[in-house]
Order: structure tokens, then C-alpha cells, then sequence
């Protein structure tokens, strides 16, 4: 690269609008990433809240137990 390209990005890297605009777009960022962080938590806690309500449980059918023909025990009885 030629000298006048490389002052050429140097001072526009340096210069006080760019600087600016790099650290509005970082603290920008870090609070976008902080929210969606914070949210993801706060859904996951739901979720969990959610999971650990107790569901109404349903009776249980009584089934009689199955009868087995020649077991020890019906013979001794």
C-alpha cells in the first residue's frame, strides 16, 4: 500500500466521529446482549415455575388383580 493510503486510514480511523461511533455501537451492543440475556433467564424461570405447579391428577381406575390358575399361593388357600 502506498503512504498516502496507510496516513489515510490512519486518520480516519483516529479520528473523533469514528471513536465515537465505535464506542455508542459497543455500549449499544452490550445492553442489546444484557436484555436478551436477562429475558432468556426470565423465560426460563417461568418455564420452570410453570413445570413445578401441580397438575390435578385423574383417579385411578382399580383393575382387579389378574387371576393366574395354579399358583402356590391359591393352592395352599
Amino acid at each position: 500500500m502506498s503512504n498516502e493510503l496507510k496516513e489515510l486510514l490512519i486518520q480516519v480511523i483516529t479520528s473523533w466521529q469514528v471513536i465515537g461511533v465505535t464506542v455508542v455501537l459497543i455500549i449499544y451492543l452490550s445492553l442489546v446482549f444484557y436484555v436478551a440475556k436477562f429475558h432468556k433467564v426470565s423465560m426460563i424461570d417461568a418455564m420452570k415455575a410453570k413445570a413445578k405447579s401441580p397438575k390435578p391428577k385423574k383417579p385411578k381406575k382399580e383393575t382387579p388383580p389378574a387371576e393366574t390358575e395354579g399358583a402356590p399361593e391359591e393352592a395352599e388357600a
